[in-house]
């Protein structure tokens, strides 16, 4: 799984082509979170850290949304 991200010890990574829905995972030793583009999905850790990974996702929301869009413009056909 790439790491796109690593952050106080905190491993951010995702899959290109990944199960729906769009998600990332953030690792931090025996944690593992699984983050939607918005919430959290699944997992556990301490709260310092969830604190830390929801302001992460918050500042590379925008990108990520960039990203999906300019993905989804690429596959319509006319």
């Amino acid at each position: 799984m790439p790491t796109i991200s690593k952050f106080y010890g905190i491993i951010v990574r995702m899959f290109y082509k990944d199960h729906a829905p769009p998600h990332f995972h953030a690792i931090y030793g025996e944690y593992e979170l699984l983050m939607g583009i918005s919430p959290i999905l699944e997992g556990e850790a301490p709260n310092r850290v969830r604190s830390m990974i929801l302001e992460w996702s918050a500042l590379h929301r925008t990108a990520r949304q960039l990203r999906t869009l300019s993905k989804r413009s690429n596959t319509i056909t006319h």
